[in-house]
């Protein structure tokens, strides 16, 4: 789905309030929920509601051309249309540094590759990014397959809580339909 739970969503949006990174990687934008509440709170609530007057650089990455429209486009400074894992290796292999970004976002990400490549798509977003921000479905009670013609939204692997626990800073939530869910900071 190119979307997710809500549950998170006011404990997220405090941490990137606290955070106030300038350069942000929102890693599977899908709807654009991320980039819709980053761009309000850390430019829209300051008056900058003018591209030209953004103070917070917001990078959108998805893999699936379809999801993209036109609102997304007026709020991402710029989106990229590529694979995560490729794109994070491409940029891990470039000229830029550790932490090339403030905060980097796996809202819904992980659960859609191979546990394997999961891992090492958040070990490059730890290297790329000063903080990491990943929603995670906990369990086995989030089958999914091809939605939408995206053969992406396939859910490849699940997380246990000891698994996330071991990760970072976790917080547990329930869905609407009583699932499991975690909202996992990372800072590096």
């Amino acid at each position: 789905m190119p979307s997710s739970t809500t549950a998170h969503i006011s404990d997220m949006m405090n941490i990137i309030n606290n955070l106030q990174p300038k350069k942000i990687l929102d890693v599977g934008i899908g709807f654009g929920k991320w980039g819709f509440l980053c761009r309000e709170l850390l430019d829209g609530l300051h008056g900058r509601f003018k591209r030209k007057d953004w103070q917070h650089e917001i990078i959108g990455l998805e893999v699936y051309e379809k999801y993209i429209n036109e609102w997304q486009k007026n709020i991402y400074n710029s989106i990229v249309v590529k694979e995560a894992h490729r794109y994070l290796m491409a940029l891990d292999n470039s000229f830029f540094k550790a932490n090339h970004f403030d905060l980097i976002i796996l809202g819904d990400v992980l659960e859609h590759f191979e546990k394997e490549k999961a891992i090492e798509v958040l070990n490059l977003c730890k290297y790329l990014g000063k903080d990491v921000l990943c929603g995670i479905p906990i369990g086995e009670d989030y089958p999914q397959g091809e939605c939408f013609g995206n053969v992406y939204e396939t859910h490849r692997c699940t997380w246990t809580k000891q698994e996330v626990i071991k990760l970072g800073k976790t917080k547990f939530y329930k869905d609407k339909k009583d699932r499991d869910y975690c909202l996992l900071h990372i800072n590096i």
